[in-house]
């Protein structure tokens, strides 16, 4: 038999940061991992190579879904620029 939890579990695994320098745009920020998983598979659906980043702030994690690594911030702000373009979101460098 299958164990669900764990598949579930398994399913909800979000991609971590890839490896090197440069930067990141973030995109959205949730404190629900499911949610984030939901964001991960939007992006990724647009077209976009999403990853996840935590961080625990006040006994709370946030899930920070970013778009990148960019090797320079010119980069960056070409893809925030099509961001607010498309989709009227407010991004901001990191």
């Amino acid at each position: 038999p299958v164990d669900t939890v764990a598949a579930a579990e398994e399913s909800l695994e979000l991609p971590l940061a890839p490896k090197g320098s440069g930067f990141s745009v973030q995109v959205a920020s949730a404190t629900d991992q499911k949610y984030a998983r939901y964001l991960v598979e939007l992006w990724e659906s647009r077209g976009y190579e999403p990853f996840v980043t935590s961080i625990m702030h006040d006994n709370q994690t946030y899930y920070r879904v970013r778009l990148g690594l960019f090797q320079t911030r010119e980069e960056a702000k070409k893809v925030v620029a099509e961001l607010v373009d498309k989709y009227s979101l407010k991004t901001w460098i990191d």
